[in-house]
């Protein structure tokens, strides 16, 4: 919000005054009009509130010269919202990227950024520089689906030594890639990992430790590092490691076979694994498509036959970590979910992870919101006991778990208190997606 300084008063004897400046801070001409009609030579008190524009935006970290990614924050004191360009243009209150989180610099860029309030008021512009030389050390691999540059390819901890190494990318639809990622590490030394494109782990589940992962990213920007933290056997943590994804390389199309795994050529118990496991998901892939045209008609929506292929393909074996921990029942649900909040038939796979991960999706349909509030805002009102506030961010995040039936990494615990929560609220166990939407809310945010 524009911050205000204290109130002034000047005296004035005609209809109008221009003000020009005010403790050495320079306006533009203003027209002060009274509240009354002023005799000629009448003295008159006048109260004038002074708005600040919103402050020089401050860019972290400093200008400068850099060897490995860098994570970019932009705060402006007083600013309703800040634009930024990574080019060196100016950025204006209409025009610049909109700021909304940090954002990751793999290459060299000139950082500007403007803050802005709701009137349009602009700061003045920040500008960083940054040089950033990510050393090779390991060799890329392209394998036909990309390049993978190691980012922070150093051992981790005593006792766990293990990569991230890049294998394939896979395209989704437009939007939307999904990256294979080979976890190399002794498991006998590993108990778990984290795996996002957020160097903060923010809502990121631990998984139990397996070699083959794979995690979703948007196709554009061409850029995206993709992080990982890993957990031993005996309590320690590893130092962050990553690897910088090249999308502007060849991305092979989806894989024809649900539940696409890499295997070595040359390891044939594992082939023949795979083998009989492929003809098992494929009976399992022709009953799930059944189910998907069911739900199809259910929800008046028309999906493409490839449409189709990918949604089984995420029900049967979830593309992340943190939806293949659900299981197919759960995941199924969660398709079905978005049928029925957003009805759209092109299912954004960016915003299924958003919400499976606790967070609140950015494709929306405020139509079908208007349909579903006189079933939503009395639950809001029963757990908070009044109308949301969309200011503060776990009423925000509440009101959208009840409208999208949003998903958090599982904590049995949490779930438990939620149950018993929704218990003694309503006297009768969690039935339908709305119920279990209204526990999680009281078990993860309430």
């Amino acid at each position: 919000m524009p911050e205000t300084i204290s109130v002034w008063k000047m005296r004035y004897t005609s209809l109008q005054v221009l003000l020009v400046a005010f403790s050495g801070i320079v306006f533009q001409l203003a027209v002060i009009e009274p509240a009354h009609a002023i005799a000629p030579n009448e003295n008159t008190d006048v109260t004038l509130t002074i708005v600040l524009p919103p402050s020089t935006p401050i860019i972290t970290p400093d200008s400068g010269a850099y060897t490995s990614i860098q994570t970019i924050s932009i705060s402006s004191a007083g600013a309703d919202s800040i634009r930024y360009t990574v080019n060196g243009t100016d950025p204006t209150c209409e025009t610049g990227n909109v700021y909304t989180a940090p954002f990751i610099l793999s290459s060299s860029a000139n950082v500007k950024a403007i803050g802005c309030d709701s009137n349009l008021n602009a700061s003045t512009i920040a500008s960083n520089e940054y040089t950033i030389t990510i050393p090779n050390n390991t060799p890329s691999r392209d394998l036909g689906g990309g390049a993978m540059t190691p980012v922070y390819p150093k051992p981790i901890t005593k006792d766990v030594v293990l990569a991230l190494t890049f294998d394939q990318i896979e395209k989704i639809d437009d939007y939307t890639a999904r990256v294979w990622i080979h976890l190399d590490a002794d498991p006998k030394t590993v108990r778990g990992y984290m795996l996002s494109t957020d160097p903060t782990f923010v809502d990121t589940a631990i998984m139990n430790y397996t070699p083959w992962v794979s995690i979703l990213v948007p196709i554009k920007p061409n850029q995206v590092v993709i992080y990982g933290r890993y957990y031993s056997t005996t309590g320690h943590t590893s130092d962050l490691v990553g690897v910088l994804v090249d999308l502007s390389k060849k991305i092979a199309p989806p894989s024809d076979i649900p539940c696409k795994t890499m295997f070595d050529p040359a390891d044939k118990p594992s082939l023949l694994a795979w083998e009989n496991r492929r003809r098992d998901l494929e009976k399992e892939d022709l009953i799930v498509h059944t189910e998907i045209r069911g739900d199809e008609k259910e929800f008046g929506l028309a999906f493409t036959d490839a449409q189709v292929n990918t949604m089984s393909d995420f029900i049967i074996c979830g593309f992340s970590p943190a939806t293949i921990s659900f299981g197919q029942g759960e995941r199924r649900a969660m398709v079905r979910d978005f049928m029925d909040t957003v009805h759209y038939s092109n299912i954004s796979w960016l915003d299924i992870e958003r919400m499976a991960t606790g967070r609140i999706a950015v494709m929306r349909n405020l139509k079908r919101e208007q349909t579903h509030v006189v079933f939503v805002l009395p639950i809001f009102r029963r757990i908070f006991g009044h109308d949301p506030n969309f200011k503060n961010h776990a009423e925000n995040l509440a009101w959208s778990t009840l409208m999208y039936r949003i998903r958090f990494p599982r904590d049995l615990v949490k779930e438990r208190g939620g149950i018993t929560a929704f218990l003694n609220q309503y006297k009768h166990y969690p039935t339908t997606p709305l119920n279990w939407s209204t526990v999680r809310v009281m078990g993860y945010i309430k």
